[in-house]
């Protein structure tokens, strides 16, 4: 029994190193430095106890070091409150920024190269007859009936990829860059895509088109700023969506269910004139009906 004791105490002292070292050793001596070279310090004394309580956590020995990271904690939970949105964390991935956002330039360069080929396959088949046979028709076929279909997609795509990239290098310039905040970037993709192919495709663009005041927009730059702005169009769907309910009255298929009241009411007005015109037959009927609505409420 002593023994499993023993060996939960290690296992707990393994994972408690394995949660607090990587913040003592790393994020915050990141973070000590950056507040050193822009001379944040909350109250004269927190950079240097800070600075002192890694010393004391890195030379202690290992079973003891879980017991010096709180104090350590402590002082840097105090410093990032101050350097917030900066902090350790932040200051590390900022570093290695390049790395982090590989996946998405890659897509972005693919995006490109799918949009600009298809151009190149536009001029091409555009200066010539069409092929009948061979790899010149295989890629008519595919220009023709796929990647033309797949445009507005590829394009709204490349707008997200264009949003992001900026969006993150702003972030990175201030050193607030957090890769486990930004790591659904694809997703942003594939929804700046998905909304420019729909707006492209649902929607009839030439009410977009060019007059006096403004500059004609095909499809093609649609489908990018469409991308580019997924917020805006978004929130413009939603209103579409409102106004398109109160046309229709979709309203009215939520309209709330008769009260129990109103019904018990009518039927005793019901009941009473046919008192007054002493219509047995139809009294006797709104009476057994008003005593079965009346029941459930009884018991």
């Amino acid at each position: 029994m002593t023994t499993e004791n023993s060996e939960i105490s290690k296992r707990r002292s393994r994972k408690l190193r394995q949660i607090s070292e990587p913040l003592v050793s790393e994020e915050v001596t990141a973070l000590v430095r950056y507040a050193s070279e822009k001379g944040i310090d909350p109250d004269g004394k927190t950079l240097s106890a800070l600075s002192q309580a890694i010393a004391d956590h890195d030379a202690a020995v290992t079973d003891k070091r879980p017991e010096k990271a709180g104090v350590v904690l402590v002082l840097y939970a105090k410093l990032t409150a101050v350097t917030s949105p900066v902090n350790g964390r932040t200051l590390l991935d900022t570093s290695s920024v390049i790395r982090s956002l590989s996946g998405l330039a890659t897509v972005t360069i693919l995006l490109l190269l799918v949009g600009l080929g298809n151009y190149v396959l536009s001029a091409w088949f555009g200066s010539q007859a069409e092929p009948e046979e061979g790899l010149e028709a295989t890629f008519h076929f595919v220009h023709q009936y796929v990647l033309n279909v797949l445009e507005p997609f590829v394009w709204g795509a490349i707008g997200a990829c264009v949003y992001l990239l900026k969006n993150l290098y702003d972030i990175a310039a201030d050193r607030q860059f957090d890769k486990e905040k930004y790591s659904g970037w694809w997703l942003r993709v594939i929804l700046g895509g998905t909304l420019g192919a729909v707006v492209v495709h649902l929607f009839d663009l030439k009410a977009l088109g060019g007059t006096e005041e403004n500059v004609a927009l095909d499809a093609v730059a649609v489908a990018f700023l469409v991308g580019l702005g997924v917020k805006v169009v978004y929130g413009a769907f939603e209103r579409l969506v409102n106004v398109l309910a109160e046309k229709m009255d979709l309203g009215a298929l939520r309209r709330a269910r008769v009260q129990p009241v109103e019904v018990h009411n009518y039927l005793s007005q019901k009941l009473a004139e046919a008192s007054k015109q002493k219509d047995r037959e139809r009294h006797a009927v709104l009476a057994e009906l008003l005593k079965e609505f009346d029941q459930p409420a009884k018991s």
